[in-house]
């Protein structure tokens, strides 16, 4: 296994994604906090730069223990390039943020202590149960590598990198 820095443009997916309402944004996720206690954030769009920030730091401090190397480039938030990616899409990209950002070795009680980490657990089932057929009940994250839309979404993006033509997928809320 490897890990890798993945895009500025991708993190700034990831915090728009949160925000649209298609996909129940804006919303609000829960995080340990260093007492043990349970403790809501909620993102909006005067949060969202240090949101992207934190995860786009997780994903260096990753990359820097896998490697023992230092890599830093300063996040600068802004709206994504595009604001139309379907909700395989976001799936497909917060599967690979994941793949690449948490560490291997993260437990249950780092992981929910992690900010970056709840936001992107909360990401992924709040976009998955965006999708009409897919409830708590019945979704698994297994479902996703079966849906061709999600196998053929890009992952590797940047500004340049358009979300895939046709229309996007039916939200419960378009």
């Amino acid at each position: 296994m490897s890990k890798s820095i993945v895009g500025h443009e991708l993190v700034r997916v990831l915090v728009w994604a949160g925000l649209d309402p298609r996909f129940g944004g804006p919303f609000s996720w829960n995080v340990v906090d260093d007492d043990g206690d349970r403790v809501a954030r909620t993102l909006t769009p005067q949060t969202a730069p240090a949101l992207g920030a934190l995860l786009a730091a997780l994903n260096e401090r990753t990359f820097e223990e896998y490697y023992g190397e230092e890599h830093h480039e300063q996040y600068v938030h802004s709206a994504p390039a595009h604001d139309t990616w379907a909700a395989y899409e976001v799936l497909a990209l917060v599967s690979h943020y994941a793949y690449h950002a948490f560490p291997e070795d993260l437990d249950e009680e780092e992981f929910e202590a992690d900010e970056a980490a709840m936001y992107v657990s909360a990401l992924n089932w709040r976009v998955a149960l965006s999708v009409p057929g897919w409830d708590v009940d019945t979704f698994r994250p297994s479902m996703l590598t079966s849906v061709p839309e999600f196998r053929a979404a890009p992952i590797w993006i940047d500004a340049s990198t358009v979300p895939a033509a046709g229309p996007s997928t039916p939200t419960r809320t378009s």
